[in-house]
């Protein structure tokens, strides 16, 4: 999906890039709620990536309350954490903190909290609450122990599950072979009698 490319190229930094894969997305959409949705978005983080800050933080503010529902969950959490950077850089920290804990209280994914987590850690730090600052800093480590333990836990169960699958394929083979034996053995004795 166009949108997708967007979002990669945003993350990569490739900002430009990420415009021309959203102007296909904005054209692709025009007509499709879901997908224009998604695509507002992206276009909220390109603007502020590209330190149009005044332009992304109009957007965000205009489809913030269209944002409601389970639906959109993970599309308000991008947005309140946009609207935190928004703050923070124009120095609000108070402001940039309340958007991010509006992010924090959307149940975020622990790849979210992560980063939720590190917006934080560095808003205290610049106020010189440090206590705070640390306290977010061992919550990203938690974070990141946690995302570690399921993605080893769901390597470990691929690898079970391929493991599994090489097994079952081996005992195909060996009961091809040893019908294919028994054959030979019942046409020796056919043969023979």
């Amino acid at each position: 999906c166009t949108t997708n490319l967007a979002i990669i190229y945003n993350k990569t930094g490739q900002v430009e890039e990420a415009e021309e894969y959203l102007k296909m997305s904005f054209k692709l959409f025009e007509n499709f709620e879901i997908g224009l949705t998604y695509a507002k978005v992206a276009g909220i983080e390109n603007a502020y990536l590209n330190n149009n800050i005044i332009e992304a933080k109009r957007m965000a503010e205009e489809i913030l309350p269209t944002l409601d529902g389970k639906q959109n969950f993970e599309h308000r959490i991008s947005i309140y954490m946009i609207l935190s950077g928004i703050y923070d850089q124009m120095g609000n920290t108070e402001r940039a903190k309340e958007f991010i804990n509006l992010a924090l209280a959307e149940n975020p994914t622990i790849i979210n909290q992560i980063d939720i987590y590190t917006d934080l850690s560095k808003i205290y730090a610049k106020e010189k609450a440090y206590d705070k600052a640390m306290a977010y800093k061992d919550s990203i480590m938690y974070a990141k122990d946690s995302l570690n333990k399921v993605t080893n836990l769901l390597h470990f169960e691929n690898n079970k599950i391929r493991f599994e699958m090489l097994n079952y394929q081996k005992d195909l083979e060996h009961n091809k072979a040893l019908r294919s034996n028994e054959r030979i053995i019942l046409i020796s004795l056919l043969a023979l009698a």
